[in-house]
C-alpha cells in the first residue's frame, strides 16, 4: 500500500494496482483466488490499465480499496488454516503406514494417483492426513467421498480422533441433511452424492485442491460419473489432485483411465484367512429361486403363500438362519474372537439376529450380537465400534464389506448373496433381486477377518458355486437407469453422454432408455434438427431439485397444478425409507396402528395422512415425549427425521425456483360436513397437506380437521372419501383435492401404471408388464380398475408398492406424447351435427379408455367434412330450418316422384352427383353443422340461393323423355277427383299406383271405372292381359309388345268400356283370332300393374288397403256409412214411432278434404219402432226408405184378426192354424206387411214429408182391410198345398230315396217359411201356389222313376249353387232385391218345367236363359 499527501496536508493510503492485487491471489484459498481474479479481471478491461499499474479513476480506486480488504481476509482465513493444520502421526499396525512417504511423492509428483490395498490397510484413514502432512488441504479443502453415509460418519470421527480434533473443526463430514464443517475446516468426508451436487453450484470444483475418491472399485453410478467429470475437469484445474483409492480389483482400468496414472498398491491382511465350505439347503436353489426369496417388502402376514414344493422365503430364512447358527457354533469351538455375518438386508438381519439371540440365550458366557446397516442411528453404529466384554457377533449388510472396517473381527460367515439392484429397459422396471455375489466381492468379505490373529471365513456355499460366479460384479451403470445422470449432464451442459468419459462406457441401449424416460417426463426435447436432446424448462427444474427425475416431475406438475404443498410431502416421503415399522414380534399391532392414516383410495394420501399426525404430536409434545411416541406406535424417529429435513430442503430449493410451496388442494372441512352423504364439491378424499414438518416451525394453513367417528361414504375415484370409523382406521384425515394431487403424481409415474385384469389380481402394466399390488397397501383387497404405483419393484414377483387408484382421464391430463389415440367407426351424429368416432386411448400398452365417442373433425377434417356433406345434406340427416334444405328436399321429392311414376331408377341424378353439387359450394373448413351455420349466416347475406337447387338440376341429362302427363296425380271416379301415390319399390305391397279413397266417398266409387288403367301403365298392362291368355291364344300375338302398341293405336283412352274388352275386341278385329275378355287371366297379372287402393279417414290414417275394391267396399261399407252420417251433420235417430215432425232429407253434401260428400237419410225398421240412418249411396237409401215405411204403417195399423175371421169360413181358418208363423196372428201380420208392401207404391210412397206421410196414411188405409183379406186368402190356398206336399213327402219311404226326401223338405221350407207373405210379395202369391203344386207332383212321381229325378235334381241344385255364389259376391242387404228374386223365381219356373209336366210356366225358362240371368247378376 502507498502513502501519498492530501490537500490538507495529511498523509491518505493510496489505492493498490490491480497487478499487486493480482500477485496476492497465490496466498488465499482456491475458491477465493478465482472469485476474486474474476473481479479484479473484470476492473482491468473496464480501465484498460495493464501491467505497468496506472493510476486508477475515483471509481476504480474504490473498488481496489475494496478488493484490498477482501484479499486481506482472504489471507488471514487462509493463515487461520494454516495454523489450524493438526499435527498427523500414522499408526504404525496399519500396512499404509510403510508406504507414507511413497504415498506422500506419489500426490506431490502428480495430479492422479491410484491406491490400490485390500479391506483393512488403513487406506481410507491414513490418506486425508498424508495430504496434510504435504500441506494439501490449505487453499483447498480435501474431499473425501464414500459410497455410504454410515462410512462417511464413521470415517470422519476415527480421523478426527487419529488427529486430536473436535468433529466438525479441522476434520467434518457432510451427508444428506447433515452438514458438520466449519469455515477452518480442512478435510470433508462426504458421501459421493454430496460432491455430485456440489458440482451444479460449482462447475470447477474450486473449494477443493484434493479430491480422493473412495472405494471406486465399487463402481457405483456416482462414483462413475465423478471419475469421468474429473477426467474432463483436470486439464481446467491444474492445481487440484485426485487419488482414487480401491481395493486389489483390476487397479489398473483407473490408471488407463487417468492416462496412465501412477499406482500404489498398499498391502492388507496380515494373517493368513482359512477358507472352508459349508453349503446349506438354499445352496442347492437355482437363481430363480433366490429370487423369490426376497420379500423384504412385504409384510410377512400378507405375503404370497408358497406353492408347490418351493421354499417358501420364510423357509429359506430359516435355513440360513440354521446355517449361520450352526457356523457361529463352527467359529466359537475355534477359539475367542469376533464374527462377522453378512446378511442381505435389513429384514434378513431381524430374523438372523432372532434366531441367534434365541439360540445363545441357553448358552453359557455372554454373546453380543449387533446390527450393522445405513439406516441405524448413529449411537447404534458406534456401538460396533466400541470395546466389549466376550464375543460379538455383527450382523451387517456388505457396508462392512469395503466401506467400514469393524475391529476386532476374526471371523467372517458368508451366505454368498447381496441384493443388487438391477434396471430392465424393457419394463422400465428397477429390480431388487438376490443375487449371489461376485469372487472377488467375496474375497473382500473374506479379507474383513485375519487382522488380528489367523482368521476363519465359512462360505455357505460350494466351492464348485465359488468357481461358476463371475469375477467382478458388474459396474452400476450397467444395470441401472441413466436418467439422473442424463439430466444432470443435460443440465451442466457436459455434452453428449455417449461421448463423456466413463470408466466403462454405457450401453446404447441404456442411454437410450434414459433419454427416453426423461422424454416421458418432459425434461428432454428431442425435436430439433440436429437430433441432439435439449433441456426444457421442466428439465432444467427436474435437475434443480435433488430428488430422483420422477419424483421431481411430480414438484413441477404440482406447482403448476396449485397442490405443491400436498406433493412435497409425498415425494420426500417416497425419497427415503418407509418410516412405519413392522417388527416380526409385533406385526399386527403395527399394522393395526397404522391403519389410522389409511386412505381405502391412496396409500399415497396416506403418507400425507401420516404427516399430518406427526405434525400435531409433535407441536403437543417435547422432544423426548415424541420419540416414545414414535417407538409405541411403530414409527422410526431418525427416518422422520430425515423426512422432516428432505421435506424442508425440497421447499426452499422449491421457493428458489419461486415455486408456491403453500399452496395446496384442500377441500374445507365445513363444507365436507355440510354435504355429507352427496359428493364434495371438487374430487375430493380426506387427507393432510401443507403442514409444517413434525419438528415444530410455525403452522400455515387451515387448522386440523376435527377428527370425526361418522363415516363418510367413499366416492367414486375423483370424489372419493376415505371411511371413517370408530375403530380409528382412517382416523387422521382431512379432505384434499384428490384429482389435483393424483394428477402431479401421475406425470411421473406414468410407466407405472397399470390396469386390472379380470378375474384375477393381476395388473397390466406399461410395455408388457404385469404387477401385483404390494400385500401391504390398502387397495389390495379392492382391487380398483386403474392404478398408479410409486415403484415396481421386482423379488419373486412384480409388486406395485404405494398404490392408488386414478382415474382414466387424470392420465390423460399429464401423458403427453405418451398417449396412442386410435380412432374408428367415424360415423354421423345427427342429433349433435356432427361426425363422432370411437377413441381408444392407450398409454404404453395400457388401455386409458376403450371407447370414447369424440368429435371427429378435430382429428380428420377432411373426411369429416365429406361425411358431413353426405349425410346431413345429401342424405339429409339433419335437423335444420334453413330455407335451402327444405327447399332442395322437396324438389328431390318431386324429382323422385317421377321416377316413382315412370318406374325408373335414373332420373334423379345419384349422390356423388349431389355430392358434387353441395362440395363445390361449401367451403373446405365446413365440417359439421356448427361450422356450416357459421358460415351460412354470412354467405347466405351474399348468395341466399348458393345452395337453392331446382329440380332441373336434380335430374339426369337422360330423363328428359319422360311423359309426366302420363302419370297423372288424380284419378277421376264418380265425379271424385282421386289422389294418386306411385311407388317403384318391387316387394312392397303397395308397389305400382295407388289410389286414395276417402272413407265418406268410398261407396260412390264404381270398381268398373279403374280397368282403364292410368296412361302411363297402359301399354305395360295391355302386354301383361296379352300375356295371361292360354297359350292356344297367346301364341298368335307375339311378340306381345308390337300387338299391345298397335291394338292400344286404335283404342280410345276414354273410351267407355274398360281396357280388357277393348283390347279383347281390337284383338279379334285385327287377326280374326276370336278373343273374349274372360279369356284373359287377370290374377297373372304383376302386382304393380294392377291398382291398389288405400282408403283413408278424414283424419287421413288408412283403413284399408288392397287390390280388390269391391272387397274393400263391402269390409268397409259400416264404417263408410259411419262417415258419411258423420260428414252429412244429420242427427240419426233411433227408437221412432212416428214419422220424423221436419221429415227425411232425400240428399245431404258437404265437402270434406276437398271431396264433395253425399248422404242420403232414410227411414230404418228397427222390428217394433223405426228410426233415421244416412246412407252412402241411394240404392241403400231406397231400400232402407221402403222397408222403413211400411213399417212405420203396419205399426199404426190395426189388426185384421176380426176381419178375417168374419170374412173366412171354418176350414180356412183350421188351415190358418197349421202355419210356419207359429201363430194366426203371426200370420195376419206378415199379410199386413205384405199388403202395405203391395199398396205402397199406388198410395204414393214412400213419404219424405210428414205431409207426404200423412196423405200416404189417408189414402192407403181405407184399402188395407180388403187387401189383407185378399192375401190372407191367397195364403190359405198356398199353405193347403204345403200340407199336402207335406203329406205326399212323408209317405215316401226307403233309404234309397233320402237324398230326394231331403230335398224336397228342403224345397218345402224354402218356400213357406216365417214371413213368406212379405218375401214372396202379394203379387207372387199364386206363383207360390204353383210351386207347392209342383212339389206334390215330384213327390207323387219320386217312385215312379228315381233315378231321373235324381238326374234333374242334381243339375237344378248345380244351377241354384251358381245362383248362392252370385248372390253371395254381392252386398248382403242385396240378397233379397228384386232382381235376385226374379232370377230365384226363375229356377222355380225351372223345377216346374222339370219336375211336373204338363204343368205350365209363368215365363220361358232353360237352362241357358238361367244362366244368362245368372251372369247378369254377376256383373
Amino acid at each position: 500500500m502507498t502513502l501519498e499527501l492530501n490537500e490538507g496536508g495529511t498523509t491518505t493510503s493510496a489505492a493498490p494496482t490491480v497487478g499487486a492485487l493480482i500477485a496476492r491471489l497465490d496466498n488465499v484459498m482456491t475458491a477465493d483466488a478465482g472469485r476474486l481474479g474474476r473481479r479484479l479481471g473484470g476492473l482491468r478491461r473496464r480501465s484498460g490499465q495493464g501491467r505497468r499499474g496506472e493510476r486508477n479513476d475515483e471509481g476504480s480506486s474504490q473498488a481496489l480499496t475494496d478488493l484490498d480488504r477482501q484479499i486481506r481476509a482472504a489471507e488471514q482465513k487462509l493463515a487461520r488454516r494454516v495454523a489450524g493444520v493438526p499435527d498427523v502421526t500414522f499408526p504404525p499396525e496399519l500396512p499404509v503406514s510403510e508406504r507414507v512417504d511413497d504415498l506422500a511423492a506419489a500426490i506431490r509428483d502428480h495430479q492422479v494417483v491410484i491406491v490400490a490395498g485390500e479391506t483393512g490397510s488403513g487406506k481410507s484413514t491414513q490418506l486425508p492426513k498424508i495430504c496434510l502432512s504435504i500441506g494439501r488441504g490449505v487453499r483447498g479443502l480435501i474431499g473425501h467421498t464414500q459410497p455410504r453415509r454410515i462410512a462417511a460418519r464413521a470415517l470422519a470421527e476415527r480421523i478426527a480422533e487419529e488427529t486430536g480434533t473436535e468433529l466438525g473443526d479441522a476434520i467434518g463430514y457432510t451427508i444428506r441433511f447433515g452438514d458438520h464443517t466449519g469455515p477452518d475446516t480442512l478435510v470433508k468426508l462426504m458421501t459421493d452424492g454430496i460432491l455430485l451436487a456440489e458440482i451444479t453450484r460449482d462447475r470447477l470444483l474450486s473449494a477443493y485442491d484434493t479430491i480422493i475418491i473412495d472405494e471406486a472399485h465399487e463402481r457405483s453410478l456416482n462414483i462413475d460419473f465423478l471419475l469421468g467429470y474429473l477426467v474432463e475437469l483436470l486439464p481446467k484445474r491444474p492445481d487440484l489432485k485426485v487419488i482414487i483409492t480401491s481395493a486389489t480389483i483390476d487397479p489398473g482400468r483407473f490408471s488407463r483411465h487417468f492416462g496412465d496414472a501412477p499406482i500404489v498398491e498398499v498391502s492388507g491382511r496380515t494373517y493368513p484367512v482359512e477358507i472352508r465350505y459349508r453349503p446349506y439347503g438354499a445352496d442347492d436353489l437355482s437363481d430363480d429361486e433366490l429370487d423369490s426369496q426376497d420379500t423384504d417388502r412385504v409384510p410377512r402376514q400378507d405375503a404370497p403363500k408358497p406353492k408347490g414344493g418351493k421354499v417358501s422365503r420364510d423357509d429359506s430364512s430359516r435355513d440360513l438362519a440354521q446355517a449361520i447358527v450352526d457356523a457361529v457354533d463352527e467359529l466359537a469351538r475355534e477359539g475367542d474372537g469376533d464374527v462377522l455375518v453378512f446378511l442381505s438386508g435389513e429384514r434378513e438381519i431381524t430374523d438372523t439376529a432372532e434366531a441367534l439371540r434365541g439360540h445363545l440365550a441357553s448358552r453359557p458366557g455372554h454373546t453380543e450380537v449387533l446390527p450393522l446397516y445405513g439406516r441405524l442411528s448413529a449411537a447404534d453404529q458406534h456401538k460396533v465400534f466400541s470395546s466389549h466384554v466376550g464375543r460379538r457377533i455383527v450382523l451387517s449388510t456388505n457396508v462392512a464389506e469395503t466401506s467400514l472396517t469393524v475391529p476386532g473381527i476374526r471371523y467372517v460367515v458368508d451366505p454368498g448373496t447381496a441384493r443388487i439392484s438391477r434396471y430392465s429397459t424393457r419394463t422400465k422396471v428397477q429390480r431388487l433381486p438376490i443375487e449371489p455375489i461376485s469372487q472377488a466381492s467375496a474375497g473382500q468379505r473374506a479379507g474383513r477377518c485375519g487382522r488380528v490373529a489367523d482368521g476363519i471365513c465359512i462360505r455357505l456355499y460350494s466351492e464348485e458355486d465359488f468357481a461358476g460366479r463371475p469375477e467382478y460384479t458388474d459396474p452400476e451403470i450397467s444395470r441401472t437407469s441413466l436418467a439422473s445422470v442424463i439430466l444432470q449432464m443435460a443440465s451442466l451442459e457436459l455434452g453428449d453422454i455417449a461421448s463423456f468419459p466413463f470408466l466403462e462406457p454405457p450401453d446404447t441401449r441404456q442411454i437410450t432408455d434414459g433419454i427416453t424416460v426423461l422424454t416421458e417426463l418432459g425434461a428432454l426435447d428431442r425435436s430439433g434438427d440436429d437430433g441432439r436432446v435439449r433441456l426444457t424448462p421442466t428439465g432444467r427444474a427436474l435437475a434443480a431439485l435433488p430428488l430422483d427425475p420422477r419424483l421431481a416431475r411430480m414438484i413441477v406438475e404440482a406447482d403448476r397444478l396449485g397442490c405443491l404443498a400436498d406433493v412435497l410431502v409425498i415425494t420426500s416421503a417416497l425419497a427415503i425409507q418407509d418410516v412405519r415399522e413392522y417388527p416380526l414380534e409385533d406385526r399386527d399391532r403395527a399394522t393395526a396402528a397404522h391403519s389410522r392414516f389409511a386412505d381405502p383410495k391412496s396409500d399415497f394420501l396416506s403418507l400425507v395422512n401420516l404427516w399430518n399426525y406427526l405434525a400435531d404430536e409433535a407441536k403437543a409434545r417435547s422432544g423426548n415425549a415424541f420419540r416414545r411416541m414414535c417407538r409405541s406406535e411403530y414409527l422410526h424417529y431418525l427416518r422422520i427425521r430425515e423426512w422432516q429435513d428432505l421435506h424442508a430442503q425440497l421447499r426452499q430449493v422449491a421457493r428458489q425456483l419461486k415455486m408456491d410451496t403453500e399452496s395446496r388442494a384442500m377441500v374445507a372441512a365445513a363444507q365436507v360436513t355440510a354435504d355429507a352423504g352427496k359428493p364434495p364439491p371438487a374430487a375430493a378424499t380426506r387427507s393432510a397437506s401443507g403442514r409444517s414438518s413434525a419438528a415444530g416451525g410455525k403452522r400455515r394453513g387451515r387448522r386440523p380437521v376435527e377428527r370425526d367417528n361418522r363415516v363418510v361414504e367413499a366416492q367414486p375415484v375423483g370424489v372419493a372419501a376415505a371411511v371413517i370409523t370408530t375403530q380409528g382406521k382412517g382416523s387422521h384425515v382431512s379432505f384434499v383435492d384428490t384429482e389435483r394431487v393424483h394428477t402431479a403424481l401421475l406425470s411421473g409415474l406414468l410407466s407405472h401404471i397399470g390396469l386390472r385384469l379380470e378375474p384375477g389380481r393381476e395388473y397390466q402394466g406399461t410395455r408388457g408388464s404385469k404387477f401385483v399390488i404390494w400385500p401391504g397397501s390398502a387397495l389390495a383387497k379392492s382391487g380398483p380398475r386403474l392404478v398408479v404405483a410409486a415403484e415396481l419393484v421386482e423379488t419373486s414377483r412384480l409388486w406395485g408398492r404405494i398404490v392408488a387408484a386414478v382415474d382414466p382421464t387424470w392420465v390423460e391430463k399429464v401423458g403427453g406424447d405418451l398417449l396412442r389415440r386410435s380412432y374408428s367407426e367415424p360415423r354421423w351424429d345427427a342429433r349433435r351435427g356432427q361426425v363422432t368416432a370411437t377413441e381408444k386411448v392407450t398409454l404404453l400398452g395400457v388401455t386409458l379408455i376403450g371407447a370414447r365417442s369424440i368429435q371427429f373433425d378435430r382429428i380428420d377434417p377432411v373426411t369429416s367434412r365429406e361425411m358431413f356433406i353426405r349425410h346431413a345434406l345429401v342424405e339429409a340427416d339433419w335437423q335444420t330450418r334453413h330455407a335451402f334444405f327444405a327447399a332442395n328436399l322437396a324438389a328431390l321429392r318431386e324429382v323422385a316422384e317421377h321416377e316413382d311414376r315412370a318406374r325408373r331408377r335414373d332420373i334423379v341424378i345419384d349422390d356423388e352427383s349431389l355430392f358434387a353439387l353441395y362440395d363445390e359450394r361449401i367451403p373446405a373448413d365446413v365440417t359439421s353443422s356448427r361450422h356450416f351455420d357459421s358460415w351460412w349466416r354470412k354467405a347466405s347475406r351474399e348468395h341466399p340461393d348458393l345452395l337453392t337447387f331446382t329440380p332441373d338440376m336434380l335430374r339426369n341429362a337422360g330423363s328428359r323423355d319422360v311423359d309426366l302427363t302420363a302419370y297423372p296425380d288424380t284419378f277421376t271416379a264418380g265425379n271424385v277427383d282421386l289422389g294418386l301415390d306411385y311407388v317403384f319399390e318391387p316387394g312392397r305391397t303397395d308397389d305400382g299406383v295407388t289410389v286414395t279413397i276417402p272413407l265418406a266417398v268410398l261407396a260412390r266409387i264404381d270398381p268398373a271405372a279403374f280397368d282403364a288403367q292410368i296412361p302411363g301403365l297402359r301399354k305395360d298392362y295391355a302386354v301383361a292381359l296379352i300375356r295371361s291368355l292360354p297359350k292356344t291364344l297367346r301364341r298368335n300375338f307375339v311378340p306381345a309388345p308390337d300387338f299391345a302398341a298397335a291394338a292400344l293405336s286404335q283404342i280410345p283412352d276414354d273410351g267407355p268400356s274398360g281396357l280388357a274388352p277393348a283390347l279383347a275386341a281390337t284383338l279379334t278385329a285385327m287377326t280374326g283370332v276370336v278373343v273374349r275378355a274372360d279369356d284373359f287371366e287377370p290374377e297373372k297379372i304383376p302386382d304393380h300393374l294392377r291398382l291398389g287402393f288405400r282408403v283413408v279417414d278424414d283424419s287421413g290414417r288408412a283403413v284399408g288397403e288392397g287390390k280388390n275394391l269391391s272387397q274393400l267396399q263391402e269390409s268397409l261399407r259400416a264404417d263408410g256409412r259411419k262417415a258419411v252420417a258423420k260428414a252429412s251433420g244429420t242427427v240419426e235417430r233411433t227408437g221412432l214411432t212416428g214419422f220424423p215432425p221436419d221429415g227425411i232429407p232425400r240428399t245431404t253434401t258437404t265437402w270434406v278434404s276437398g271431396h264433395e260428400v253425399q248422404g242420403f237419410p232414410a227411414l230404418v225398421d228397427e222390428g217394433q219402432k223405426v228410426g233415421v240412418t244416412v246412407f252412402a249411396s241411394e240404392a241403400d237409401q231406397q231400400r232402407a226408405m221402403r222397408a222403413g215405411i211400411r213399417r212405420l204403417l203396419v205399426l199404426g195399423a190395426k189388426n185384421p184378426l176380426t176381419h178375417v175371421r168374419n170374412a173366412l169360413s171354418r176350414p180356412q181358418m183350421l188351415t190358418l192354424t197349421v202355419t210356419p208363423h207359429g201363430s194366426v196372428a203371426a200370420l195376419l201380420s206378415d199379410a199386413t206387411e205384405a199388403a202395405v208392401d203391395a199398396l205402397l207404391d199406388w198410395a204414393g210412397g214412400p213419404a219424405w214429408t210428414a205431409a207426404e206421410y200423412a196423405a200416404l196414411v189417408k189414402k192407403l188405409t181405407p184399402q188395407l182391410d180388403r187387401a189383407v183379406l185378399d192375401i190372407v186368402v191367397a195364403a190359405e190356398a198356398a199353405l193347403k198345398e204345403a200340407h199336402e206336399a207335406e203329406r205326399l213327402i212323408d209317405g215316401i219311404a226307403g233309404t234309397a230315396l233320402a237324398p230326394q226326401v231331403a230335398d224336397l223338405r228342403r224345397q218345402l221350407k224354402r218356400l213357406v217359411h216365417p214371413g213368406f207373405l212379405t218375401r214372396t210379395t202379394a203379387a207372387h202369391l199364386p206363383d207360390l201356389t204353383r210351386y207347392l203344386q209342383a212339389l206334390s207332383v215330384r213327390a207323387d212321381r219320386l217312385r215312379e222313376n228315381p233315378d231321373r229325378d235324381r238326374q234333374r235334381m242334381a243339375e237344378i241344385n248345380a244351377l241354384e249353387a251358381e245362383i248362392d255364389d252370385a248372390v253371395a259376391a254381392l252386398r248382403p242387404e242385396r240378397a233379397h232385391d228384386p232382381d235376385v228374386a226374379d232370377v230365384r223365381r226363375l229356377l222355380d219356373e225351372y223345377r216346374v218345367a222339370s219336375f211336373a209336366q204338363p204343368m205350365r210356366t209363368a215365363v220361358p225358362v232353360s237352362e241357358k236363359r238361367l244362366r244368362n240371368a245368372i251372369a247378369t247378376l254377376r256383373r
